[in-house]
């Protein structure tokens, strides 16, 4: 059976963020519920409209092996108004369950004291006034205990290719970048 991920996507989320990473889980066919913090269409931070396969309040029914939040400056800020969004990942975490950022969502981990005093996290090197907590670190992924960060857009395919492995596997990993004939 594979892995289950949720991908909430708020208005202003980034685009290439978000979809590569669905992209990429689904090549590894891993489940992805990709879910709106409300109804209807997201309009994303290049003004592209997406269409969330459900809310976040039916996804907050479900069980997931891992959350991966796309960043954004706009999105990142809706994820973080969001206690709905809180509460599951406070119970996700419990679980010791894996969490993943990338971009300035990191910030949401650290304004909720899931990276704090010298946890080691990267993010999008001009959004960490939006939070505070951890050990910013000039690389472009992180990996601290179940929490997962990377830098922004130009690692998106790395950063889901990392997940990927983390939840399926080397070998799916390879066959899927294989596949993707990245540089």
């Amino acid at each position: 059976m594979s892995s289950h991920v949720l991908i909430p996507f708020a208005n202003g989320f980034e685009e290439m963020e978000g979809i590569i990473l669905a992209d990429v889980f689904r090549r590894g066919n891993v489940k992805v519920t990709v879910a709106s913090l409300e109804k209807g269409p997201v309009t994303a931070s290049r003004k592209t409209v997406h269409i969330a396969d459900q809310t976040l309040e039916e996804a907050a029914k479900e069980d997931f092996d891992m959350i991966v939040l796309p960043g954004g400056l706009e999105g990142t800020k809706n994820l973080q108004s969001s206690s709905l969004l809180k509460e599951i990942l406070e119970n996700h975490n419990k679980q010791g369950k894996q969490i993943a950022a990338i971009c300035a969502a990191p910030n949401v981990l650290r304004n909720w004291g899931f990276l704090s005093g010298d946890d080691p996290f990267t993010a999008f090197p001009s959004s960490l006034s939006l939070g505070t907590g951890g050990n910013y670190k000039e690389e472009r992924i992180v990996s601290h205990n179940n929490i997962y960060t990377s830098l922004g857009p130009g690692s998106a395919f790395e950063f889901a290719l990392f997940l990927l492995e983390r939840l399926e596997g080397r070998e799916i990993k390879e066959q899927v970048e294989k596949n993707l004939y990245l540089p």
